[in-house]
């Protein structure tokens, strides 16, 4: 048992360091960043969000040793930073049930940052696999609520600028950023069982990887407007045997494949925001990291949250350019180890599943583009 001096000299360096320089790595617009050091000066009437206010401060100094081999805060080793940093998310998730009745704007504001922050945290940590169905559950969980919160959005100004923030709206459907056009493949796509003393081949010309379908650009390039189309053979064009590896229920998924690869498409090609008081014209592109993960995963259908718990290859596979998105953002303050380790989980993943060096070649692009940033 630590002695309560410990945890009272630990909580005070915290708050310093949340109020010095912590509220600035959630965003580059300074209003996002006061919005979060407003809602943290006011945590202490809400105890779902202090706790997840720690968490994220927590995982933040995690990455900092991980990244530097110290930290000038608390000078506390990784697994003590990832032990507390899951007391408090676990402790936040549990009041957060308890509170999604919001009674006035500033209560439906508070249960809005701390959905946010939980998927900031639960992005961040190392015992948190992006690819999983309990990851998708806490943001599924979190959407259950938005409808709770809608009424006060035109009651409070601060809601309504921070609901549209991290709610996909109009504001967001420019096209302005790559996005892998050879992913609705996978839609078309099945493999076909051959005899087994016959290897499986696959030409040079149908592989998925960044030298047939991505310039040298990288994702991240704002020129890099289309991708060529994987020539990836079709189940039309390979029907010489009946059996289809994968999902069982492959055709029954075509569509909520499509649905999610739609929203995928719109977040790869969105991120166009502009500050209320900017007066410049256009859109500005939106790199802010925890815009992107407030609105995209929370979108997915719960039947695709299902085909991630059971390792449908084509679900990870799409989750897999989910991650390479927030790779792309380029976060200052988190290792990119942190994809590195998540796109290996996916690859290694897909190699278990039946034909899973052909599942594997559809993520070469994701997997080096990964690669390529860190």
């Amino acid at each position: 048992m630590l002695p309560y001096g410990f945890h009272s000299s630990l909580t005070f360096k915290l708050n310093n360091y949340m109020k010095s320089e912590f509220y600035t790595h959630f965003a580059t617009s300074k209003q996002c960043q006061e919005v979060y050091l407003e809602a943290f000066n006011k945590s202490h009437e809400y105890e779902y969000l202090y706790h997840i206010f720690m968490a994220v401060l927590l995982m933040d100094l995690y990455h900092k040793v991980e990244m530097t081999g110290s930290d000038d805060v608390l000078n506390l080793s990784q697994s003590a930073y990832v032990s507390m940093a899951e007391f408090h998310h676990s402790r936040s998730l549990s009041l957060m049930r308890q509170n999604l009745r919001p009674q006035k704007p500033y209560d439906a504001l508070a249960l809005l940052l701390a959905s946010s922050l939980q998927m900031f945290y639960a992005t961040a940590s190392p015992n948190h696999r992006i690819a999983d169905i309990a990851y998708i559950g806490v943001a599924k969980g979190i959407y259950l609520f938005f409808n709770d919160i809608l009424p006060f959005v035109g009651q409070f100004q601060l809601l309504e600028d921070t609901y549209k923030r991290y709610c996909l709206g109009s504001f967001s459907t420019d096209a302005s950023v790559y996005f892998p056009e050879f992913l609705y493949g996978i839609l078309d796509l099945q493999y076909f069982e051959q005899d087994p003393l016959t290897p499986r081949t696959l030409s040079s010309d149908s592989d998925p990887s960044p030298a047939n379908s991505v310039s040298s650009g990288g994702p991240s390039s704002p020129e890099q407007q289309s991708v060529t189309p994987s020539t990836f053979s079709s189940s039309s064009e390979r029907s010489n045997s009946g059996y289809s590896a994968g999902s069982p229920s492959f055709e029954a998924n075509r569509d909520i494949y499509k649905k999610v690869l739609d929203r995928l498409k719109m977040e790869f090609r969105a991120h166009a925001y502009k500050e209320p008081d900017d007066n410049t014209p256009g859109m500005q592109i939106e790199n802010e990291l925890i815009s992107t993960l407030s609105r995209y995963v929370i979108d997915v259908p719960e039947q695709f949250t299902e085909l991630i718990g059971i390792n449908d290859p084509r679900a990870l596979i799409i989750m897999g350019y989910h991650v390479m998105i927030l790779a792309a953002r380029r976060y200052p303050f988190w290792s990119q180890t942190l994809y590195m380790y998540e796109i290996d989980h996916i690859y290694d993943t897909l190699g278990k599943l039946p034909y899973g060096h052909e599942w594997k070649s559809w993520l070469t692009a994701a997997r080096e583009s990964i690669y390529r940033l860190s």
